[in-house]
């Protein structure tokens, strides 16, 4: 028996419903935080069973699917990412086929696996009509959803939408037309021409609902949808057609009123809570992650569990409003993450200089003007050379046979610490190294006179023990004497307060419980990286230091989502287009903004030394294209030479 649900007070609880939703609004500054409320408020106001937001992402293969994200129902955790594809076809008109599609299907797979007979089949169907239950019910009561049948099936859900074998379901459907469905009930739900039935497993099936889209106002662009089912005054409906065993209480015009009024405050939270705040990928971008994503890691162990840190860290940024927002929460997030990734890799000694030297004096360097963000530039100098180690096996070798020259036992999961700890760390001291100039600064803003030096002599000394093995893992791979090396060393410590040296050294001296020779390598590799250091060193190239080597290549290159750190705007516009492997070529293009000549003099004053000092091998060629706005060839373009 079909009864209205029972309305009072109707302005008044119009009006407690929007002090609830600004309340809402006004505490929170996450989306998540704000949706999952209004889900609550949504099943409260309506006397809703469940309420549920859905909203509208990418998938990998650029088709549009609709992902759960918020819902006020308890729900199994395999269920916490239910999605829904939205398919190019027209939505079916027949009343009804939604369901015949969907009893078709089923019957399919009564005959292919579990082997029924056309004759068993029918009568089936029969003795089920009898019970008035149908396919569906029976599925339900094992347990099992359609989508569990198409997964046995060995079919693709999409795929099988697309072609029109299954329908979309009522909450596509919604989407795919921008269209709020009135308020529906009993019959109506399941004669709807793109009704699929539960997505779920076993629960109480849908006998009222109202759904409504998410619709922004300035274009019109749907970006997900909201919905209710089921009155709290029905009792549950365990089988189709069976209404006449239960009292259902149906949705009214009321309650799509508040639906629509709790979709118009998250297209508002949408813009004002997710656009007001700096996002991960807003402003470092998401091209290397996906690129790593589309990896096919095998082995080992640690590589494949680093792996699946950064895949989730990617999976989680593809969602829009999953995105981390507002620079703190960023720094707080990367920082998690590259001590998790320490931690697979047993880097235990790096995690108190990645928690209190990684970002930590960010903020304060970035009162310069000019400074830039170094902290997850370091992060993405790893996931760049992490990609290039995993995807080019010849690079990957050269790293590894470089360390079995000094051990035979060394393995991938070495060449991987030895990457972490170089890429992670070549600019930790870069904060060292302009703490001098940036107190003078500060000083001189309040008309303060001071004679504040760093004494870079005394602390030179500190590193007796660091100096001697820097100069001899340089010299056994050099042409320069040990006494040449030692003085460009000095030199660029105590006269140009150099970054690498700087960082190199502390690095040796500050990491305990790892192995020392890695640690060793890691500081000579940082300590090359700069300038200052290389252009007095001469020829370098990759057979004779391959960290370093990579560790050139890839700080240099990673131009894109450097923002200031004053106002965290970059200070060029440039993206990663591309990452290429082919014919024994690495190629990285770049795409900058439109550029002035003074521009493209300073990028070509910043990356030409390097194709200058360092050389490729034949084996192994490493290119750098740089692209201006929509041009189709580049305007730069930097090969490594090779010897």
């Amino acid at each position: 028996m079909l009864q209205n649900a029972k309305i009072d007070n109707y302005p008044g609880n119009i009006r407690d419903l929007n002090q609830r939703i600004l309340k809402a609004a006004l505490k929170s500054n996450d989306l998540k935080n704000f949706l999952d409320e209004i889900v609550i408020i949504g099943a409260e106001n309506t006397e809703a069973k469940s309420c549920d937001i859905f909203l509208l992402e990418e998938s990998k293969d650029g088709n549009q699917k609709l992902r759960l994200y918020s819902t006020s129902r308890e729900i199994d955790q395999k269920y916490k990412d239910a999605e829904y594809y939205i398919p190019q076809r027209k939505p079916f008109q027949k009343k009804g086929e939604g369901k015949r599609k969907v009893m078709d299907y089923l019957s399919k797979y009564l005959l292919q696996k579990l082997n029924y007979t056309p004759a068993e089949l029918e009568k089936y169907k029969e003795e089920l009509k009898k019970e008035d239950k149908n396919l569906l019910n029976i599925i339900w009561e094992k347990g099992k959803s359609l989508i569990d049948i198409v997964e046995e099936m060995g079919d693709d859900l999409p795929d099988l939408v697309e072609k029109g074998e299954l329908p979309m379901g009522l909450t596509a459907y919604t989407v795919k037309t921008n269209q709020a469905t009135p308020p529906l009930n009993g019959s109506q739900i399941w004669e709807h021409p793109e009704w699929r039935g539960s997505y779920w497993d076993l629960h109480e099936i849908s006998t009222s609902l109202i759904q409504v889209p998410l619709q922004k106002k300035s274009n019109g662009k749907v970006v997900g949808m909201i919905k209710i089912e089921n009155h709290l005054s029905s009792t549950p409906v365990s089988k189709l057609n069976a209404t006449h065993e239960s009292q259902v209480y149906c949705f009214t015009d009321y309650h799509k009123e508040i639906l629509t009024t709790l979709a118009d405050s998250i297209i508002i939270a949408i813009r004002k809570i997710l656009y007001a705040y700096d996002t991960y990928k807003k402003i470092y971008g998401t091209k290397i992650l996906k690129k790593i994503n589309e990896l096919e890691v095998i082995s080992p162990e640690d590589n494949v569990k680093l792996y699946d840190k950064l895949k989730e860290f990617y999976s989680k940024l593809d969602i829009e409003i999953e995105d981390i927002s507002g620079i703190n929460r960023i720094y707080n997030k990367v920082t998690k993450l590259v001590n998790d990734i320490a931690q697979v890799l047993n880097l235990y000694g790096t995690l108190d200089l990645i928690d209190n030297i990684g970002p930590a004096f960010e903020p304060l360097l970035g009162t310069d003007i000019k400074y830039r963000e170094h902290f997850i530039h370091q992060f993405q100098v790893f996931l760049l050379g992490y990609y290039l180690i995993n995807k080019e096996p010849k690079l990957y070798q050269n790293l590894l046979n470089y360390l079995q020259k000094i051990n035979p036992d060394y393995q991938m999961e070495d060449v991987l610490k030895l990457w972490f700890i170089t890429a992670m760390f070549h600019d930790f001291s870069y904060s060292v190294a302009k703490m001098e100039g940036w107190l003078e600064n500060y000083f001189s803003r309040f008309s303060f006179p001071t004679q504040f030096h760093i004494n870079w002599n005394a602390i030179y000394t500190h590193y007796e023990i660091e100096k001697i093995n820097l100069v001899e893992l340089i010299s056994s791979n050099s042409d320069k004497t040990k006494y040449e090396i030692s003085n460009i060393i000095k030199d660029a410590f105590i006269e140009e307060n150099d970054h690498g040296i700087l960082s190199g050294l502390m690095l040796m001296k500050n990491v305990e419980g790892i192995d020392e020779i890695l640690v060793r390598e890691a500081g000579c590799a940082i300590s090359m990286h700069t300038e200052t250091v290389y252009e007095q060193l001469g020829k370098l190239h990759l057979n004779q230091f391959p960290f370093a080597f990579l560790l050139v290549f890839c700080d240099n290159v990673q131009e894109w989502g450097r923002p200031v750190m004053m106002n965290l705007i970059p200070h060029l516009n440039v993206k990663l287009e591309d990452i290429l492997t082919y014919k024994d070529t690495i190629e990285i293009k770049l795409i900058y903004q439109k550029l002035t000549s003074e521009q493209k003099r300073i990028i070509e004053t910043n990356i030409a030394p390097i194709t200058k000092y360092w050389h490729s091998n034949s084996n192994l060629k490493f290119n750098i294209k740089l692209y201006e706005d929509s041009e189709q060839e580049p305007f730069r373009q930097y090969l490594f030479p090779y010897l």
